[in-house]
């Protein structure tokens, strides 16, 4: 505290290297920073604050994240977009939340995508599920290749494979099994 302190006393990013390359970058702004680990690639897009990402990424498969207070926990290739403001995906491969989806949670498993508009929707593992576009509310519990089709607000499926609830069959729940449909 006071006059002890590890950092900077200007407006530039600090960064922790191992071997040569960053390991860890801190950006400052007065809103709050930036905290982006992993590998070096992995980026927060100029201009957003309070945003993390703990780890992974990897050459031609980086973390970013363009929303406000957005978090990445690690994995490769996890994307959250613009105005996808207080989201989470917690690792993983290849999953996505698109923009206007705010406070969305995607846990982690491969290729999963929270569609524009689907607000406070999540997905929590499993490969290649999609909540679409503005069915907020909704969740998936895993499986693989399950669907929430749009306006399907405030909806569940909790595994399984291959499994729609479709466009606005609101407050429906499929428990599993595969090839189920609403």
């Amino acid at each position: 505290a006071g006059t002890h302190f590890l950092g900077t006393t200007d407006n530039q990013s600090l960064e922790f290297k191992v071997n040569g390359a960053r390991a860890l970058r801190v950006e400052p702004n007065v809103n709050g920073p930036n905290l982006i680990g992993g590998y070096a690639g992995n980026l927060v897009v100029a201009g957003i604050y309070g945003a993390t990402i703990a780890g992974g990424g990897t050459v031609g498969y980086i973390n970013s994240v363009s929303a406000f207070w957005g978090s990445i926990g690690g994995g490769y290739y996890n994307t959250i977009y613009t105005n996808a403001n207080g989201s989470v995906i917690g690792g993983g491969g290849g999953n996505a939340i698109l923009p206007n989806t705010e406070y969305a949670t995607i846990g982690g498993g491969l290729y999963n995508q929270i569609i524009s508009g689907a607000r406070r929707a999540t997905i929590d593992g499993g490969e290649y599920n999609t909540i679409q576009s503005q069915a907020g509310y909704a969740t998936i519990g895993g499986g693989a290749n399950n669907t929430i089709q749009g306006d399907a607000s405030l909806t569940a499926i909790v595994g399984g494979y291959s499994n729609t609830i479709q466009t606005n069959a609101t407050h429906s729940s499929i428990g599993g099994g595969g090839h189920n449909w609403i």
